[in-house]
């Protein structure tokens, strides 16, 4: 049975991080953007430009799917 259980655990910590990673990088893009917004990072900065360039497929989602833009735009308003 415990060898069952450590035969287990890899696969169980795959899908915990498959699972998670890709939650809290859309979380991640209400703080991010309240920050821009604030004006902690400025618009123009490299870092800036870095984030763009990361969340480009969200912005991709938001073209393609109403739904999703509409669930994005609610979640970004909460962190204003």
């Amino acid at each position: 049975m415990n060898d069952e259980r450590r035969s287990r655990l890899p696969a169980v910590l795959v899908a915990l991080v498959v699972v998670t990673l890709p939650v809290l990088y859309l979380l991640a893009i209400g703080p991010l953007n309240a920050l821009v917004e604030h004006g902690y990072i400025a618009s123009e900065s490299p870092i800036c430009s870095a984030l763009r360039t990361i969340y480009s497929p969200v912005n991709l989602a938001t073209e393609a799917c109403e739904p999703f833009a509409s669930a994005l735009e609610w979640y970004l308003k909460l962190w204003k």
